[in-house]
């Protein structure tokens, strides 16, 4: 494609759905839109796309890797800063201002508990352009950069790290990648692995990411419209609903302790660059796709099973009981009830006990939105 003829965002769309099956364009959206942060002022942008396995994660992030960019495949407490090294050759130095690619970060979450506390940790100063510290070594490293951007691919088992955000101190987003069409998703890998252009294909989406994001000028400020204000607005309370945590009894599902909420504060700027960055990908990019996008990230970014619940809830009293909301969704009963018990401590929902006169006096504990959140 000719330099005075860069591609498109459709330029993009469309290559990336010649070769592979793409349900979902916003996942592309998602992936450039933490390119082009890095060339935006504001807080780094760090996503996780999370999906199934074989759902072209990997591939994506490969043709994610363009310029600016740093591929990690293998992290350790000791990766960015090792405290052996001279002063100014750690590996922290090199991610300055860069975009960090992670392939698959079940390498990371299968480290013992105290190895991922401490990348952990690592990462949240990360976040806020530093690294370093004090070593057994008797060295004392410390170093300021520009923080990186990130871009994350994660099987859906990342959910089972319940504490996940907490531990990250709620520095990343997640968005949420499920192909529902499995077969034709199966039938197009056939396709590229008969004709050998694997290679090819992922060469080309590179070039046309490439070229798509050096056509992109960075945006001067601007204001966000007031009605996307209030929504993100909106949406941030919703996340912290999503991320609340809490101890629950094993045997009965009730709350053995004060649920934790996190204070909206970080939230609601991470979600405002997020909007900044996907309408710099195009002059007219839609505000609806990108508010679309912002709630899909909302709602992959905490508990799931939460998330379910509350929807489920507030699309009225079809499904009210205990019994119900758990065959509707298919959950385990225990499940289902600790998190019915979850939002109504934190008063987003009721709930009333009713005796049945038909059922022999047998009571039944109904759930509803409360009423200030509906």
């Amino acid at each position: 494609m000719a330099q005075d003829n860069p591609p498109t965002l459709q330029d993009v769309y469309t290559t990336y759905q010649r070769w592979f099956y793409v349900e979902d364009t916003k996942r592309i959206d998602v992936a450039l839109s933490v390119l082009v942060n890095r060339r935006l002022k504001g807080l780094p942008l760090w996503i996780f796309l999370t999906g199934p396995s074989g759902d072209w994660k990997s591939t994506q992030l490969e043709t994610c890797e363009v310029e600016n960019t740093v591929r990690i495949d293998k992290l350790t407490s000791r990766t960015l800063v090792s405290g052996q090294t001279k002063p100014g050759s750690d590996f922290c130095q090199k991610l300055w201002g860069k975009t960090i690619i992670i392939y698959d970060f079940a390498e990371v979450m299968s480290r013992d508990p105290t190895e991922k506390g401490s990348i952990f940790a690592q990462f949240r100063n990360l976040y806020d352009g530093k690294a370093g510290g004090s070593y057994g070594t008797g060295k004392d490293q410390n170093y300021d950069g520009k923080p990186p951007q990130m871009l994350v691919g994660c099987t859906h088992s990342i959910y089972d790290e319940y504490l996940l955000h907490r531990e990250l101190g709620t520095r990343e987003l997640l968005y949420r990648v499920d192909t529902k069409d499995a077969d034709k998703a199966r039938d197009r890998a056939m396709e590229l692995a008969k004709s050998g252009v694997l290679g090819q294909a992922k060469e080309e989406c590179r070039s046309v990411v490439q070229g798509f994001l050096k056509s992109r000028t960075p945006l001067l400020d601007f204001e966000v419209p007031r009605d996307v204000d209030q929504e993100i607005k909106r949406l941030t309370d919703e996340l912290a609903i999503f991320r609340a945590t809490a101890k629950f009894d094993l045997y009965t599902g009730e709350l053995s302790g004060e649920p934790n909420i996190e204070i909206p504060t970080r939230a609601p700027m991470q979600l405002i660059q997020l909007y900044k960055a996907l309408t710099a990908l195009d002059r007219g990019y839609p505000k609806e796709r990108a508010l679309e996008i912002l709630s899909h990230v909302v709602e992959s970014s905490g508990d799931p099973i939460t998330m379910k619940v509350y929807r489920l809830l507030q699309k009225g009293a079809n499904y009210s009981t205990t019994n119900q909301i758990t065959r509707e969704l298919r959950l385990n009963y225990k499940t289902t009830y600790s998190r019915l018990n979850l939002l109504w401590a934190l008063r987003k929902i009721e709930n009333e006990v009713v005796e049945d006169g038909e059922d022999d006096g047998k009571s039944h504990r109904y759930w509803y939105l409360a009423k200030n959140d509906k």
